[in-house]
């Protein structure tokens, strides 16, 4: 997205360049001229910046990518466009009933709060005190031998501890697994919503584009600019093509840029691969 948005800004930005020199020949008829080629300066500024700024973008998101694949951030890497198919969303009740089985924070917090309840079950447990009954057998030797055999009791000290704070302790910890555990879910309901929701609104939209809009938007913004040479369109027209030819082509990408970030976002929230 960050190649295509810098390449166009580029163009336009070169054709606002090679433009002023045609203004420059053309023959001089009063302020006009000046004042045009003034205009066309002051637009291939505007546009500049904003391929500049789409540049440093891509340079970032190059460098990242470097990085992840364990290569020098500095190395020369071009991105090749991938033409995802369109994500088709299931529908949201299917998407909740998954993502309560199979989310990751979800299972997470189940395993916290079953580890939980065997703590309290563990406490409950030590609140009676164990007592240990068997048998000993002594031998001493003081003269005669002298053999004694008895019976054992212990027990722990002091009897009257029966661990109550022990498993209200538990019992608290569990209550706060429990809370948690009722707060990760809807917090997961409400992020999958909205994912769901920003996938359906970005994707009609798309949809609802042709194809080839890119295409024909820089074809649009050549023709303005070979028809401005020949003095056939108006200076206001030829700027105007171009500044909307940049702006549909940021907008498009940026849409498709949301559909699959948000087919992804569901796909991780929901906790299986997308159907």
């Amino acid at each position: 997205t960050q190649q295509e948005n810098a390449v166009a800004a580029a163009e336009v930005a070169d054709r606002f360049s090679a433009v002023k020199a045609v203004i420059v020949q053309r023959e001089p008829g009063g302020v006009a001229p000046m004042l045009e080629a003034k205009i066309i300066e002051a637009a291939e500024v505007t546009i500049q910046r904003r391929a500049g700024e789409a540049a440093v973008e891509m340079q970032k998101a190059l460098l990242e990518l470097n990085q992840l694949m364990g290569r020098r951030a500095d190395e020369p890497l071009q991105v090749r466009r991938t033409e995802f198919p369109s994500p088709k969303s299931a529908e949201l009740v299917s998407l909740l009933n998954r993502a309560a089985a199979d989310n990751y924070d979800l299972r997470v917090r189940r395993a916290e709060l079953e580890q939980q309840g065997l703590k309290v079950s563990l406490a409950q447990n030590e609140r009676y005190p164990t007592f240990t009954v068997g048998p000993s057998v002594s031998h001493e030797r003081a003269g005669d031998r002298e053999t004694v055999i008895g019976l054992s009791l212990s027990m722990p000290l002091p009897v009257w501890d029966n661990g109550q704070a022990a498993v209200t302790a538990s019992q608290a910890r569990r209550m706060q697994a429990e809370a948690s555990l009722q707060t990760t879910m809807r917090e997961v309901e409400r992020q999958i919503t909205e994912a769901w929701l920003l996938l359906g609104t970005q994707q009609k939209r798309l949809d609802g584009w042709k194809p080839d809009s890119l295409e024909s938007f820089a074809e649009a913004a050549r023709l303005a600019d070979r028809h401005y040479r020949l003095g056939a369109v108006p200076l206001s027209t030829y700027l105007e093509m171009q500044d909307k030819y940049l702006e549909a082509t940021e907008a498009i990408n940026a849409t498709r840029l949301e559909v699959l970030r948000a087919a992804l976002d569901l796909e991780q929230l929901v906790g299986t691969s997308a159907p």
